[in-house]
C-alpha cells in the first residue's frame, strides 16, 4: 500500500509506516547478518581454498617426484638396454670368433689324428725296415755260410789248385 494515497486514513498510514519501519529494520538486520554470513562464508571458503591449494601443492609435488622417479627409472632402463645391446654385439662377435676357433680346434684335432696315423705308419714302416734289415742280415749270413761251405768243399777237392789257376 502506498502511504501517499489520500484514500488511506491516518491510522492506516501510521500502521503502514510502522510496518515499513519494522520491515526496514529487519531488512537491515538481515543485511548485516547476511554480511556477517557472507564474511564467515568468504573466510570459510578462503580457508577451504587455502587447504585445497595446500593439498594440490602436495599432490603436485608428489606427482612431480613420481614423474622424476619414473624418468630416472626410464633412463636407467634405457642405459641398461644400451648396455645389453653392446653386450649382445660382443657376444655375437665372440660367438663368430668362437666358431672360427672351434673350426681351428677341429682342424688341429684332425691334424693330430693324421699325425698319429702318420706316426703309426712311420712306426710300421720302421718295423718293416727293421724286418727287412734283419732278413738281409740273415740272407748275408746264409750266403756267407754257403760261401764258407763251398770253399771248404773246394779245398777238399784235388783239383782246387788247378781251378785257382783257371780263375786267375
Amino acid at each position: 500500500m502506498d502511504k501517499n494515497k489520500p484514500e488511506m486514513s491516518v491510522a492506516t498510514r501510521k500502521a503502514v509506516a510502522v510496518g515499513e519501519a519494522k520491515r526496514g529494520a529487519s531488512v537491515q538486520e538481515e543485511t548485516s547478518s547476511e554480511k556477517m554470513g557472507k564474511a564467515d562464508f568468504a573466510e570459510i571458503l578462503s580457508l577451504q581454498f587455502a587447504e585445497f591449494r595446500k593439498e594440490m601443492a602436495q599432490t603436485l609435488h608428489g606427482l612431480s617426484q613420481q614423474v622424476k622417479t619414473d624418468i630416472e627409472n626410464s633412463m636407467n632402463i634405457l642405459s641398461q638396454k644400451i648396455e645389453i645391446e653392446k653386450l649382445d654385439g660382443r657376444i655375437k662377435n665372440l660367438e663368430s670368433k668362437t666358431g672360427k676357433f672351434e673350426k681351428t680346434v677341429e682342424e688341429v684335432e684332425q691334424l693330430k689324428e693324421d699325425q698319429g696315423a702318420a706316426m703309426g705308419a712311420i712306426g710300421g714302416i720302421s718295423n718293416r725296415q727293421n724286418d727287412l734289415e734283419y732278413q738281409i742280415l740273415m740272407l748275408q749270413l746264409k750266403q756267407n755260410a754257403n760261401m764258407v761251405r763251398r770253399r771248404k768243399t773246394f779245398e777238399r777237392l784235388p783239383l782246387l789248385p788247378q781251378l785257382q789257376q783257371c780263375e786267375l
